[in-house]
């Protein structure tokens, strides 16, 4: 079911302020006419417990059968969709088996799931530390291990498994060893622009420095982008510090066409005037 190339405009499935109280079904609908209005293409689904405040977004075992269909319904109307699953931050590389084995359990619930929705990747996080009991090279190494086995999973479901550059892969040095390490071909990093940099001493050229070791194992992107050195709130691309066109243009440049993808919580004119830019932004970068 992996699918590339692109490339593909995505946004994060979150509520666009167009109904009081926002559903699922108005939040579906926004996105649709997004999709009819610009060159969005992709859609990126949460997983999370969220749904009082996210109302299209839930746990793994919250898909009855008809929410399935109807999200698998929904998802059809684009060609390439991602899951995050930003439960799997932590857990399932502690020491304790009893903590670890149902969180990986979850991950496999959630893996069967995303093929299911038609979904081509998945995306988590690697935040849990447990380097107060074990050494910092040990810790790499229970990521690692857990890593190949969740990419294994992934492929027997059609999608590619990604790592977010957050947290303990965060800083380059790590996130190209794990990429060798792990060595497995639905094995990917999920490259976040403002966290790469945040990780990366708030430096756009080692981002770039990141995609020159990497490109070939980026398997989808957030295009994250905050403010200033102090303040880490999301706003629109190229509208803060990280240098967003930049960005894709160099990505662009090392091959990659897959998933450029929004993570602006915005409303609904906001959202439309941030896929237009990005949109621009992939135009100038194939045009050299």
């Amino acid at each position: 079911m992996v699918q590339e190339p692109g490339p593909y405009i995505g946004a994060t499935l979150h509520g666009l302020g167009l109904a009081k109280p926002e559903t699922t079904e108005s939040v579906t609908e926004g996105f649709l006419r997004l999709r009819d209005e610009t060159p969005l293409n992709s859609v990126e689904i949460w997983m999370a417990p969220e749904h009082k405040v996210r109302p299209a977004c839930f746990w793994p075992e919250d898909y009855t059968r008809q929410r399935k269909r109807a999200m698998r319904a929904f998802l059809a109307h684009f060609p390439y969709c991602g899951v995050h699953l930003p439960f799997l931050f932590n857990n399932y590389i502690a020491p304790n088996p009893a903590i670890a084995g149902p969180a990986r359990d979850l991950d496999a619930q959630a893996d069967l799931l995303a093929g299911e929705l038609g979904c081509q990747y998945a995306v988590a996080h690697a935040e849990w530390d447990n380097r107060g009991f074990v050494s910092e090279d040990e810790n790499f190494k229970r990521y690692r291990d857990v890593f190949r086995d969740f990419a294994s999973l992934a492929e027997q479901n059609g999608l590619l498994f990604c790592v977010e550059t957050c947290f303990f892969i965060g800083h380059r040095a790590r996130t190209v060893r794990m990429v060798r390490e792990v060595d497995h071909p639905n094995f990917r990093i999920t490259l976040d622009a403002g966290k790469a940099m945040l990780n990366n001493d708030e430096s756009n050229e080692n981002v770039h420095r990141l995609i020159d070791k990497i490109g070939g194992h980026i398997g989808s992107t957030h295009l994250y982008d905050y403010p200033n050195e102090t303040d880490y709130s999301r706003v629109l691309p190229g509208c803060g510090r990280v240098d967003i066109r930049g960005f894709v243009a160099h990505l662009w440049k090392k091959g990659y066409r897959g998933v450029f993808n929004l993570e602006t919580g915005a409303a609904y004119e906001e959202q439309k005037q941030a896929i237009l830019t990005l949109a621009r932004y992939t135009d100038e970068a194939a045009s050299y």
